[in-house]
């Protein structure tokens, strides 16, 4: 009986176009964090746009934790689609 090779090509590129949109995302939100507050309507006040940042960082760990979830229910492809 031979093994069906998997090819997981397509959900790494997946996973690692994901991690790179949310390093851009940090990237751009922290070097124009007084741009974006004044933009905001916050004048110099930068906590929201940190609060932002912080908030794309939890994110991503609690769309971790679900995706495993995901993953025991419908498999590793479509988690990582999610994700």
């Amino acid at each position: 009986m031979a093994l069906k090779k998997r090819n997981y090509m397509i959900t790494a590129i997946a996973v690692y176009v994901s991690f790179l949109l949310c390093g851009i995302d940090m990237a751009i939100t922290s070097q124009y964090k007084v741009q974006l507050a004044q933009v905001w309507g916050q004048g110099n006040n930068i906590a929201s746009v940190l609060t932002i940042n912080s908030a794309v960082g939890i994110g991503g760990i609690v769309a971790s934790l679900f995706t495993g979830i995901i993953s025991d229910h419908f498999g590793r492809k479509s988690s990582a689609f999610i994700s």
